[in-house]
C-alpha cells in the first residue's frame, strides 16, 4: 500500500470521528457568505451587542500554547479592514485575517448547556478556519511574493498543493478545502483561488 493511500485511509477514519470534526473540515471550504447561513443554525447563537466579548478572539490558552511553540500568538488584526477573509498589508507584505467580514454573535443568555457547548465550539471553529486562512496566505505569498500586487492569474505563477501542504504541516485536501473557499485582499483588489492539477492558483 502506498504512502498517499494511507494518508487517505488515515483521513477517512478522522472524518467519520465526531460530527464537529466534519464540520470544521466543511468550513474551510465554505465561503464567508455562505458561513453566515451556517450560523443560522446554531440555535445557542445570536447577534451580539457592542459591549459583548469578542467570541473570535483567540483565547489566552491558545495564545499561551501558540507562544511555547515559539509562534507569534495570532490573533485578528482590528486595524485591518477589507472585504477579504485574509489582507496582505504592509512593507514588507504579511497576511493577516480580517475580522470584520465574519460575524459578531454571542452565546445565548437563556442557552441550555449542550446548545452552550455548541455555540461555543462553533466559534472557536470560526476562529480556527480563519488562523488557518491566514497561515495558508502567509506561507502562498512566501513563495509567490508578486500575490501582493497581483490583479489576474497571469501574475502568479500555481504553487503545487504538496508544496503548500508540506510547509504548513497539513493534509493536502486541507489546502485544496482553504483554496476553495478563500479571498484574498491585495492593495489592488480581492483575489479568488482555486486548486487543480497545476495547483493552488488565482483564478
Amino acid at each position: 500500500m502506498s504512502d498517499d493511500v494511507k494518508r487517505e485511509l488515515k483521513l477517512s477514519q478522522q472524518l467519520v470521528m465526531t460530527p464537529q470534526l466534519q464540520m470544521a473540515i466543511k468550513m474551510l471550504q465554505t465561503s464567508t457568505g455562505d458561513l453566515h447561513t451556517m450560523l443560522d443554525n446554531i440555535a445557542g447563537l445570536e447577534p451580539a451587542m457592542l459591549d459583548d466579548p469578542d467570541l473570535l478572539q483567540p483565547s489566552s490558552e491558545e495564545m499561551a500554547a501558540e507562544q511555547e511553540d515559539g509562534r507569534v500568538p495570532w490573533s485578528f488584526d482590528v486595524t485591518v479592514h477589507g472585504s477579504g477573509d485574509v489582507s496582505i498589508v504592509g512593507d514588507p507584505p504579511v497576511a493577516r485575517a480580517v475580522r470584520g467580514v465574519l460575524p459578531y454573535v454571542r452565546v445565548k443568555q437563556d442557552a441550555d448547556a449542550e446548545q452552550k457547548r455548541e455555540a461555543l465550539w462553533f466559534a472557536r471553529a470560526m476562529r480556527q478556519r480563519a488562523r488557518t486562512y491566514e497561515l495558508f496566505t502567509a506561507t502562498l505569498l512566501a513563495r509567490r511574493p508578486s500575490l501582493a500586487t497581483a490583479t489576474s492569474p497571469a501574475d502568479v505563477e500555481p504553487v503545487k498543493v504538496r508544496e503548500l501542504a508540506e510547509e504548513m504541516g497539513m493534509h493536502e485536501s486541507t489546502i485544496t478545502r482553504v483554496a476553495t473557499g478563500i479571498r484574498i485582499e491585495n492593495s489592488r483588489g480581492v483575489l479568488s483561488l482555486t486548486s487543480d492539477k497545476r495547483g493552488v492558483h488565482l483564478v
